[in-house]
């Protein structure tokens, strides 16, 4: 049973947002990810909007297109213990701070502290990657 103040909504939000910006950092364009599923042109776009739902098996295949382990992707937003790699360990860390569970007291110098860093640590993945 999910917890009480459990929403799907704004959790398919968060996902779709992470999504988003690991899109934006890998360096794929929209069209280039378009192409290489068979999409129409600016169905991405709608999908990263809410205005389509977004599927599992897209979200798996977008992060493929991107070169971002969808493992990470999920470990990064739903972090275990202990990420398998120094890598891993940033992209959690930096993901968990730029889309983190809802909470409704956040301190802003601090999120603004940790979306600094988490793009820092994203680039640093991406760049590794090549």
């Amino acid at each position: 049973m999910p917890p009480k103040n459990f929403d799907p909504q704004k959790e398919v939000r968060r996902v779709t947002a992470a999504l988003r910006t690991a899109i934006r950092l890998s360096g794929v364009s929209h069209r280039q990810i378009e192409r290489a599923l068979a999409m129409s042109t600016g169905y991405l776009t709608r999908l990263l909007a809410g205005q389509v739902k977004l599927k599992i098996t897209q979200l798996l295949e977008i992060c493929q297109v991107i070169g971002l382990p969808a493992g990470t992707f999920f470990a990064a937003l739903y972090p275990l213990r202990t990420p398998a790699t120094e890598a891993e360990t940033r992209l959690a860390r930096g993901l968990a701070q730029l889309h983190p569970e809802p909470l409704e007291t956040r301190d802003p110098e601090s999120l603004l502290a940790g979306l600094r860093g988490f793009l820092d640590e994203l680039e640093a993945h991406f760049r590794e990657r090549k």
